[in-house]
């Protein structure tokens, strides 16, 4: 039943009129495509000045040409493609390189619409080369057991459940690894190198290419400047370490900021202020076995960390909580260390020590219950704070306050 359905409605677009169609779909889509390729026209030409005219031609072709567009479900692309002509002529004309910023991606076949688009449906679809580049790059910034997992998913087109069986792991963990693998893609596409070339292809989001390198020192490494992304249009930050810490280096991933926090100008203090918000939503989490999330707010199921075996136990990457929501797909996830930095006093101490490093982890026992000793160190080791957490609850048990030496 659906093959006929399916059928008869690709019979319907090829009718007569199907460039009337094409017409009248992309005039219902033009509010909202405007806006995508101002910004995607100001990040290609590299001009915000010039990119609401850029925008304007994009549009102008993309009428004049609808004809070659395949199907509506094709127009983002399309228009993308279209826009990427219009920027490189642009550039030309400005005396400008012919070519898009290495990042875009190189191709020596892109012509004008006049000489190559025009009666050839497919040619605003860009080179698949070019983009099977960009993904392999991406790809080759992830860990290797998240990239392993995209790979079966998206190229293998293998189910969750075999996905699972041969991460030894249950279907909703592996679910939670591809969701989680699909975030730390899209956050390698945005990184600087590949984010233009991403928001041509449609792959990220213009907003999403925003991460600014700050002033501080990652309190995990102490090694290494976090970037940090503020995008006070729909009031979220996010930041991570630049150098190689745990994972994807998320010190707070996409988090909705908190009253007050947009008016703030230290990242810093952007960062403490948003921290402690999360020590309250783990913590209740925590004690509730389970909550709401603080962006959907549908209720979230408390599971084990999944370890993938890639940390020893003295690690504090090995231990943590995993907060998952079996309505919208979003997740939550917190390391041991990243619930010890969310305390109050473990901000105090940031406070006093700029630069400060996260310690392994040691196995003890305490009133009888198997414990975790974690804590953070001063670079300069002049200084430590070293917490004591109950192993199966991550209940805080003890502190040992800051110890000056």
């Amino acid at each position: 039943m659906s093959r006929r359905i399916d059928t008869a409605m690709e019979n319907s677009w090829m009718q007569p009129d199907r460039e009337e169609q094409l017409r009248i779909h992309l005039e219902a889509l033009l509010p909202t495509e405007r806006g995508r390729l101002v910004r995607l026209c100001a990040s290609l030409s590299g001009s915000a000045d010039a990119a609401e005219d850029l925008a304007q031609e994009t549009l102008i072709e993309a009428w004049r040409h609808v004809q070659s567009l395949r199907s509506p479900d094709a127009l983002p692309p399309w228009l993308s493609g279209i826009a990427r002509n219009v920027c490189l002529r642009w550039r030309r004309d400005q005396g400008r390189d012919a070519a898009m910023p290495d990042r875009i991606g190189q191709s020596s076949h892109v012509g004008t619409v006049s000489e190559r688009e025009a009666g050839h449906g497919d040619e605003f679809i860009l080179e698949r080369d070019e983009l099977a580049s960009l993904l392999n790059r991406a790809l080759g910034l992830l860990p290797a057991s998240t990239r392993d997992v995209l790979v079966q998913h998206y190229i293998d087109e293998r189910p969750h459940g075999e996905i699972a069986a041969k991460l030894g792991v249950s279907e909703s963990a592996a679910a939670v690894r591809i969701h989680r693998g699909k975030l730390a893609l899209k956050q390698a596409l945005a990184q600087p190198e590949l984010g233009t070339g991403a928001i041509t292809y449609g792959l990220v989001e213009p907003e999403d290419v925003g991460w600014q390198e700050t002033h501080i020192w990652c309190p995990f490494c102490g090694q290494h400047r976090p970037a940090v992304r503020i995008d006070h249009t729909f009031g979220l930050v996010a930041s991570r370490c630049t150098g190689p810490c745990f994972r994807d280096g998320t010190i707070i991933g996409g988090k909705r900021m908190t009253a007050g926090t947009s008016t703030m100008t230290s990242v810093k203090s952007i960062l403490r202020r948003e921290l402690i918000d999360l020590h309250g939503h783990y913590r209740q989490a925590l004690a509730a076995s389970g909550g709401t999330y603080h962006s959907c707010g549908c209720p979230f199921a408390l599971d084990p960390w999944p370890s993938d075996g890639s940390f020893s136990l003295s690690s504090p990457y090995a231990y943590g909580v995993l907060l998952t929501c079996g309505t919208c797909g979003a997740e939550s996830s917190a390391p041991l260390s990243h619930l010890l930095l969310d305390m109050p006093l473990i901000q105090q101490f940031w406070r006093r020590h700029s630069r400060m490093q996260v310690l392994p982890v040691r196995i003890i026992e305490r009133d009888g219950r198997a414990a975790l000793l974690c804590g953070f160190a001063s670079v300069d080791a002049t200084a430590t704070i070293e917490v004591i957490s109950a192993a199966d609850t991550y209940e805080i048990l003890h502190v040992n306050g800051s110890v000056e030496r």
